[in-house]
């Protein structure tokens, strides 16, 4: 059967992933003017966006901080009472903050950690310490407070976090650095086809692949591809990974700025058929000087694989013993030794035998 033939059998199966629009429009300041409280929880919603706050272990209050740093105006504190030990501010959508007032009652200045966080995954945390007087902090030079969804305050004295007061926490639209607008995998015999695409990029160094096969529990990086450091033109990318056992196989990519910082994308998933007697296939073909035959059986038994010259004469065993079901068994060929020219591969086993041609180009 001719390649075009056996490319026109290929099943392909695709599983995608489109990304939501970006965040668009959205910017205000949360300055806790009427903001409603709910158990332990202080609630604002400002331009559609939904604040979550809490003392997590203390008392969240939503009060005049004129006592805080003498002004009056509404903010959110600690009260001055119980034990938290940390202070979370949750919003209901990917933004940006780019600054907050915060001070503290109390005669000693304290060092505050301010982390910033997206789907759990936690970016630059800034730490500065706190006059009483109060002072504003800028987050515009660090990462992670461009694309977040919480921000979470710790102090090395949890005790002072009851002390804490915080007011104008100013927000936009998430920043986003790889907005990523579609991504989706097909099944091409035991190959996985991935294939995405971004609407914009932002100091994007590239992509980890990450991949996890049935047989394992838990993500595995199994290429890095190039991204296109910053532009607004849409770019599209490709991957192809070769071999793939049966089963269901889930792959997600890890996108990695060059300042470090990364985001894991949602993931997709594919189904590899297990053959109903054998599969047998080589790339690359044509090939020099190495080219890897896979066999992939319905069940185990006893098989035989060697490379053949056109008269019929064997110049390689590649395989002869037992082979388990239901999964893929590689063999490298090597042409370092053999002239150029069509070469057939033959695989006979108990149940099957199947040969192929391949071609070793020097």
């Amino acid at each position: 059967m001719s390649r075009l033939s056996s490319a026109l059998l290929i099943f392909f199966l695709a599983l995608s992933f489109v990304a939501p629009p970006a965040a668009s429009g959205q910017s205000g300041t949360f300055d806790f003017t009427g903001c409603s409280t709910t158990g332990n929880l202080v609630n604002q919603t400002v331009s559609g966006v939904l604040l979550t706050a809490e003392f997590v272990g203390g008392i969240t209050r939503c009060m005049d901080l004129s006592d805080a740093w003498g002004t009056s105006g509404n903010g959110l504190w600690g009260g001055n009472s119980g034990t938290p030990t940390s202070l979370t501010l949750v919003f209901d959508t990917d933004i940006a903050v780019t600054s907050l007032r915060a001070a503290r009652s109390g005669i000693n200045d304290i060092q505050y950690t301010f982390i910033p966080s997206l789907d759990g995954v936690n970016g630059t945390a800034l730490v500065t310490t706190i006059p009483e007087a109060g002072q504003t902090l800028d987050f515009t030079s660090t990462s992670g407070f461009e694309y977040m969804d919480t921000i979470t305050v710790t102090s090395t004295n949890p005790a002072d976090l009851n002390n804490l007061a915080l007011d104008n926490i100013v927000f936009s639209a998430a920043i986003l650095p790889v907005e990523l607008s579609a991504f989706d995998v097909l099944a091409d015999g035991t190959d996985a086809l991935l294939r995405w695409q971004t609407a914009s990029e932002t100091g994007n160094a590239g992509f980890h692949v990450e991949h996890q096969a049935p047989s394992h529990t838990a993500f595995r990086s199994a290429a890095f591809v190039d991204g296109h450091g910053t532009t607004t033109q849409a770019q599209r990318y490709a991957h192809r990974l070769r071999g793939l056992e049966p089963g269901i196989h889930r792959f997600r990519l890890r996108q990695v700025d060059f300042d470090g910082t990364f985001e894991v994308h949602p993931e997709v998933e594919l189904t590899i058929e297990a053959p109903t007697v054998y599969r047998l296939g080589a790339y690359p073909n044509p090939f020099n000087p190495q080219t890897t035959v896979s066999l992939t059986l319905a069940v185990a038994q006893e098989v035989e694989v060697g490379l053949y010259d056109v008269l019929g004469r064997r110049v390689q065993v590649l395989h002869t013993g037992a082979l388990e079901g239901g999964r893929v068994h590689p063999f490298a060929v090597s042409g370092s030794e053999l002239p150029s020219g069509v070469y057939v591969v033959r695989a006979v086993g108990a149940s099957f035998a199947r040969a192929i041609t391949v071609q070793l180009i020097k």
